[in-house]
């Protein structure tokens, strides 16, 4: 089984689908998932077909940051506009993000969080340098980067704990958002508007303490048996963002959650006992007929 897994390991690297060919088959209308080594019920096959996803996902994103760098090099030079800017960095996250979905819907998921944070990061960047250059819009500037804050939280919960390339650092999600509430606190105090900075703050812890019970809650509604396993100390969960999210949870957050565990089992509960009362009076009709 080892020597079967390691062998699918370097199959998969070895045969894995270039981004070139990926686009090629996509533009054709082929089946992108036939470009893929191994399958999905052996071991050599199940260790070659991920291996081959992961190899995507990272060339994926290595093309990602090249996109967002020539991006940010058009604004940098005066060429796109922030408004172009936000735009062309949308069109890539959902360009990429679409490519791998057709081979891992999960895969791609965890690609759109990371290149999400990434593109903000540049756009959150370039708005910065927008103030400086234009001082009668930074009023507004200011104020929208707050907003769109407060919209990249849940991107933030989603791709879990991240490593930092310069200092070899794990930055926790809780600790971008302390980064993104400095932020907004130094927006604040430049625009001299201490409520305007408190409502976004509020807005922003909010935002962080449900990401996190949504993180958890995804997973809930994908696999509601194992998540019970967990909701009762039995097991772990699968995913190690999830885990993580969840082990970090306070216990407000742990008993929100949980509420929110209780109403989605109680809704599944009436689904399925209401179908179950249609299917018996089908039956009876069919019966008496």
């Amino acid at each position: 089984g080892e020597q079967a897994k390691i062998e699918g390991i370097e199959y998969g690297a070895a045969n894995a689908p270039t981004v070139e060919q990926i686009n090629k088959a996509k533009a054709s209308g082929k089946d992108i998932e036939e470009l893929l080594p191994g399958d999905t019920f052996s071991i050599f096959g199940q260790a070659a077909r991920s291996t081959a996803i992961d190899l995507i996902t990272a060339n994926m994103e290595y093309e990602a940051r090249r996109s967002i760098t020539a991006v940010q090099a058009g604004f940098e030079a005066g060429t796109v506009s922030l408004s172009d800017m936000q735009t062309q960095l949308a069109t890539i996250e959902d360009s990429y993000s679409a490519v791998i979905s057709d081979i891992s819907p999960a895969a791609s998921a965890k690609f759109r969080a990371k290149i999400a944070t990434i593109g903000n990061s540049a756009f959150l960047s370039a708005a910065k340098d927008q103030v400086k250059r234009d001082k009668d819009d930074q009023e507004i500037i200011l104020r929208n980067l707050a907003d769109e804050a407060v919209n990249t939280v849940q991107d933030i919960y989603a791709a879990g704990p991240s490593v930092n390339d310069q200092t070899g650092e794990t930055v926790t999600p809780d600790q971008k958002i302390d980064l993104v509430i400095d932020d907004i606190l130094r927006s604040a105090q430049y625009l001299d508007d201490v409520e305007f900075g408190q409502s976004k703050i509020n807005d922003i812890r909010a935002a962080a303490s449900q990401a996190k019970i949504n993180v958890v809650m995804e997973e809930v509604r994908e696999n509601p048996s194992a998540a019970m396993q967990v909701y009762f100390g039995k097991s772990k969960f699968t995913d190690a963002v999830v885990q993580y999210t969840f082990d970090n949870l306070s216990l407000d957050e742990r008993g929100k959650l949980f509420a929110e565990i209780d109403s989605h089992l109680a809704a599944e509960d009436r689904r399925e006992n209401a179908e179950e009362a249609r299917n018996k009076e089908n039956r009876a009709r069919q019966k008496g007929a």
